[in-house]
C-alpha cells in the first residue's frame, strides 16, 4: 500500500474485522488520513496487544457479526479476516 501512493484522503473510516494485533491498522494509518479506525477481534489477547499500540480509535473484543449488528455506522474501508502486511 505504501508503494502505490494512493490518495491519502480516499477513506475516512476504517473497520478492521479480525484486527489481531493491529498490524493492518498501523499501515492503514500511515497510508491514509483516517478520521476513525475501529478494530474488532474475538481474541482478548490480540485486542490487548492492539490496544497497547494505540492504533485504533475504538477496539471491541467480540464476534464481528455481533459488532456489526450493534453498530450501524458507515465505513469507507473494511478489512475482513487475515491480511499479510
Amino acid at each position: 500500500m505504501r508503494e502505490i501512493a494512493p490518495d491519502r484522503d480516499a477513506f475516512a473510516n476504517f473497520l478492521d474485522l479480525g484486527c489481531g494485533t493491529g498490524q493492518v491498522g498501523e499501515v492503514i494509518g500511515e497510508v491514509y488520513r483516517m478520521e476513525r479506525e475501529v478494530g474488532v477481534d474475538v481474541s482478548g489477547r490480540m485486542v490487548g496487544v492492539a490496544r497497547g499500540k494505540g492504533v485504533y480509535d475504538e477496539l471491541a473484543h467480540g464476534d464481528a457479526s455481533d459488532y456489526l449488528a450493534a453498530n450501524r455506522a458507515a465505513f469507507d474501508l473494511i478489512k475482513i479476516g487475515r491480511a499479510h502486511v
